[in-house]
């Protein structure tokens, strides 16, 4: 047997040597989560930048839907103007219907009381000559 010195040495060397691997194993387990850590930040940096980036994309949208509201909008009182246009001109072209058809009527009655005014011309004329004759005599 080894004196009793020499298994202590030996004994503390051993407890060394173990701590020593108990460090390195530590050390090694550390190095892991600090660059499990570093791939975590970056995930949160790619995903923080996602985020941002939906966000623009999301507002951008908004903007685009609310642009268009305003445009359907815009097109449905030119619409609902254009009707009532429309509805304008129809009343209109039925009023200058009616006005054609009076013209008509006037110019019918005209033409009527200008036919009359010849003939009774013509009767004046033939009284007249009649009215000369029977003086004549």
């Amino acid at each position: 047997m080894a004196p009793l010195s020499q298994t202590s040495s030996f004994l503390r060397y051993v407890s060394c040597a173990v701590h020593v691997v108990i460090m390195f194993v530590m050390c090694v387990q550390v190095s892991g989560v600090m660059e499990e850590c570093q791939e975590l930040r970056l995930r949160c940096e790619t995903l923080v930048s996602s985020v941002k980036t939906a966000e623009l994309d999301s507002k951008a949208g908004r903007e685009t839907i609310l642009r268009l509201v305003a445009e359907g909008k815009k097109q449905e009182r030119g619409k609902e103007e254009a009707r009532k246009l429309q509805g304008e001109v129809e009343r209109l072209e039925e009023e200058m219907e009616r006005q054609r058809a009076s013209l008509t009527t006037s110019e019918q009655e005209r033409v009527g009381m200008q036919e009359r005014l010849m003939a009774a011309k013509e009767t004046m004329v033939a009284l007249q000559n009649q009215l000369n004759a029977k003086e004549e005599k």
